[in-house]
């Protein structure tokens, strides 16, 4: 054999072992640790019985050398908790190398099971990296919330109480002659598309420490202003006297939506409420008697108040804004159709947009709108001037910030102290429970300027 092959075949030998030492180059180092997104992974509130969203942890090996995972598995043999590791669903995995400067990813799940509790539960569990005796943990944290589900229609009077919430999976009706009364703090949540419809009569008794809650099922900060997540409220001929005090709605498609027929004494009574972020109407009123004050109505993709029919409306200390952004909305916040026996009266009350016209008459006889600010153009405030009296137009009313929902009124706003007397002395209390006959004069919308 000759010099140069002999040559060549101890290079390519040492090359070959080489190549295998670096193949099993694992670091031992406990200082070259896993690194992770995060150290503790936290769902938001979770109804039982529901699943979750999905999130995710990224485990990275920051080295500059291969790191070898003896077992990667959930401390509680009967955890809540679902894992993908990397393509693979499981509870438990066996060695598992991470190249250096390289990552895995972890994709938990979470469904819980009732276990009959009014207060809420905290579930944790940990995702332990073992290294051949040495652990790194992840910490998993689960708010879980018992439910009464209402899976069918509402047949007896009854009353909701706040121990814990009531989930509506489904369309679910209050039969005629039936009553729902829902006690302070109570609270109501839907499935998608799920809807509560009455034909009796719904008495919801809020308070201002503890109004009554409806909205969608998903907890999760990610749905926190998201419309459609489930169907609304809707009122038929059948139903006559019902009332609203101190309550919130958001998140839907129609939040009050009212059918009632002519001549039926259909009457939907509302106070300090809060109704927000639905797709399509705030409140639709047709052949119905609506008493309202206190009402803060904003972000929907159609009209905050609608009426047709032999609708009759009184309102009053009530904010109406909308900047609806997710499509482009065509209707004006305030739309009224038109019939000889339909009547409005609105008074000391802000209704502000972005549309230029943010009001809609297709009459203007029975229609009074009395110190108000009103986001109108000058060709209609000429074409609707009969309805007016002491209202003023087009300046901004600064609230504090409506970007975070705070419409409350700064210092300087156009709107403080030219209210109307009377009806300030009606509605004395605003909707934080500070008093409004305590100045000059009561200020515009649902809030009193208070230093």
């Amino acid at each position: 054999m000759s010099k140069s092959h002999l040559y060549l075949i101890i290079v390519l030998l040492l090359a070959f072992c080489y190549a295998c030492e670096k193949g099993n180059d694992f670091s031992l180092d406990r200082n070259s640790s896993l690194s992770f997104s995060v150290d503790t992974l936290s769902f938001d509130t979770l109804l039982t019985g529901n699943g979750s969203t999905t999130k995710q942890i990224k485990i990275y090996n920051r080295s500059t050398k291969e790191i070898h995972i003896s077992r990667i598995y959930l401390e509680d043999e009967n955890s809540p908790y679902r894992i993908n590791l990397n393509g693979e669903q499981g509870k438990e995995w066996i060695d598992v190398d991470l190249a250096e400067n390289d990552s895995l990813f972890a994709f938990v799940e979470v469904a819980l099971n009732p276990a009959n509790e009014d207060a809420p539960r905290l579930l944790k569990d940990q995702l332990v990296f073992d290294r051949d005796g040495e652990q790194q943990k992840v910490v998993f944290e689960t708010w879980a919330q018992d439910v009464y589900r209402i899976t069918g229609n509402i047949s007896n009077t009854q009353t909701w109480t706040a121990n814990r919430p009531y989930l509506i999976v489904d369309s679910t009706y209050l039969n005629q002659g039936v009553t729902l009364t829902i006690e302070e703090g109570g609270r109501v949540y839907f499935k998608k598309g799920a809807a509560l419809h009455i034909k009796g009569e719904i008495n919801v008794l809020g308070s201002f420490e503890k109004p009554v809650y409806f909205g969608s099922e998903r907890q999760e900060k990610l749905y926190d202003q998201v419309p459609a997540q489930w169907g609304g409220i809707y009122f038929y001929e059948e139903s006559k006297n019902n009332k609203f005090s101190h309550f919130i709605l958001e998140n839907g498609s129609n939040a009050l939506h009212f059918q009632g027929a002519s001549s039926q004494n259909n009457s939907l009574e509302l106070e300090y409420g809060i109704i927000r972020n639905f797709n399509q109407t705030g409140i639709y009123i047709s052949n119905t008697l609506l008493r309202a004050h206190d009402l803060l109505i904003s972000n929907c993709g159609e009209e905050c108040l609608s009426m047709d029919g032999e609708s009759k409306c009184e309102l009053y200390h009530s904010t109406f804004y909308n900047t609806w952004f997710y499509f482009s909305r065509s209707s004006s916040i305030l739309k009224i159709s038109e019939n000889p026996l339909l009547s409005l009266t609105i008074g000391n009350s802000i209704i502000w947009g972005i549309k230029n016209d943010e009001i809609e008459l297709t009459q203007t006889d029975n229609i009074q709108l009395v110190n108000s600010l009103i986001k109108l153009s000058d060709s209609k405030q000429n074409e609707y001037t009969s309805v007016f009296s002491e209202c003023i137009f087009n300046e901004n009313p600064l609230f504090s910030d409506a970007e975070v929902s705070d419409f409350t009124l700064q210092v300087n706003s156009s709107c403080i102290n030219i209210g109307n007397v009377e009806y300030g002395n009606l509605f004395p209390i605003d909707s934080r429970g500070n008093r409004r006959n305590e100045d000059n004069a009561p200020d515009l919308g649902t809030y009193e300027y208070a230093e």
